[in-house]
Formats: C-alpha cells, structure tokens, sequence
C-alpha cells in the first residue's frame, strides 16, 4: 500500500463532501502505510513471525476503509438520484403526447443546422427530441439530445450532474488505489504461518469434554479453535 498526499486523495474538481471523505481515507491509508512499514523494518523477526501482525493490520485497514468508502458512495448516491429525478421532471416539462409529436415533426422538416439550432434555442423543442420517436423527430440520437437539453436549458442540473460524475471518478480512483494496497499486505503475509498460528492440529487434542469438566476448564485445555485470530 502506498501512501497518498491528501490533496490527491480529493481528487480533482471533486465537491467538498466527496474530498472530505477522501481524505478522511487518505489518513487511514497513510496511517496503515506507516504501521506497515514499521512492521517491515523490523528485523529480529522473520517473514513467518511478522505476519499475524501483517493479517490484523489488513483487517484493520479493510473494516475502516471500506466504511469511510461506503459512506461517500452512498452520499453520492443519495446525490444521484435526488439529479435524475430533477432532471426527469424536468425533461418531461408540461407538453402533452400530441404536442410533442407536433414539435417533433417540425425539427424533422428542418435541415440538420436549423435542426440543432432550435434544439439548443427551444426547450419544448429539445424535449420533443428526446421523448418522441428518432423516426419522428429525425433525431437520430436521443441520449445525446439529453445532455444538450440539461446544458442548454437546464445547466444548473448540468452542472451539479457533472459535479457527481467527477466525484464518482474521484472515489473510483480511491477504490482501486485501496484495492492494490491490500492486496500488497496480503501478498506480504505468509498464509502458511498464519495456518500454523491460528489451525492447532485438532488430531492432537481431545475435544470430548471430561467427566466432571467445566466449561472454563474445557476452554482452557482445549482452546477456542474456532476463534477469529483478528479479535485475539
């Protein structure tokens, strides 16, 4: 894992929200990153003997990272599609079925220069582009006719639309820069050794509990086999 300035983990032209939780990551990244080497740089152990520190300290950075990434996601979901819906009641307006067949044979009569310039002066124009049928309206592309309406006439919700996709590409970034670092600390821990540390040969132990033993006892001698080694 590497670590990260925190004017990068905010990424670029991010909102303030999403670069807040960024960085909020980035502390944890580097916090690991430091642990992490510390553990390294100790020689008086050998690989084997430094990985259960390696194990909890993955675990760790997992649990926390990936709360502090679930939460700017489902900020910006929340943001999404609070969006679509604005930008649906929007591009729907208040035309009827009828007048928007009607808007639609117009652009279809225009030449293609005309065509786009009523689009990008008439908004019941440019919604008759994108609800009526391409054969209709001659639009051949109705998708893009959506982000013209929004630039055009709507570019508020354009704006705050492009503001998300930044956002999403920012903590994309950070899901695959936190992805590769823990995959790094498990490519730098033995999982051998942590199956001697955590795996007793269970062939060994008599796990039929005694006449007359208690539980504490029973705990005692044979151990909790089945315990989480990243709780101990």
């Amino acid at each position: 894992m590497k670590s990260i300035t925190k004017s990068l983990a905010r990424g670029f032209q991010t909102s303030q929200t999403t670069g807040n939780f960024l960085e909020l990551a980035s502390v944890e990244i580097n916090r690991t990153v430091a642990e992490f080497d510390a553990i390294q740089r100790d020689q008086t152990m050998t690989r084997a003997q430094r990985s259960p520190a390696l194990f909890k300290l993955r675990e760790t950075a997992n649990s926390a990272l990936g709360k502090q990434l679930s939460k700017a996601r489902s900020e910006l979901d929340t943001r999404f599609n609070n969006l679509d819906r604005q930008a649906d009641e929007a591009l729907k307006g208040k035309l009827t079925t009828v007048e928007i067949s009607q808007l639609a044979l117009q652009l279809k009569a225009m030449s293609i220069t005309d065509r786009m310039a009523t689009i990008q002066f008439s908004a019941d124009h440019a919604r008759a582009a994108v609800l009526a049928p391409p054969a209709l309206s001659g639009v051949d592309d109705p998708d893009a006719g959506i982000s013209s309406f929004l630039r055009h006439h709507e570019p508020h919700l354009f704006e705050q639309i492009g503001q998300v996709r930044a956002d999403d590409a920012a903590i994309s970034s950070m899901e695959r820069h936190v992805s590769s670092g823990l995959m790094a600390l498990e490519m730098a821990t033995d999982a051998k050794a942590l199956e001697t540390v955590y795996k007793p040969n269970l062939d060994a132990i008599d796990l039929e509990p005694r006449h007359g033993e208690t539980v504490a006892d029973y705990r005692k001698r044979v151990g909790d086999p089945i315990a989480d080694p990243a709780a101990e």
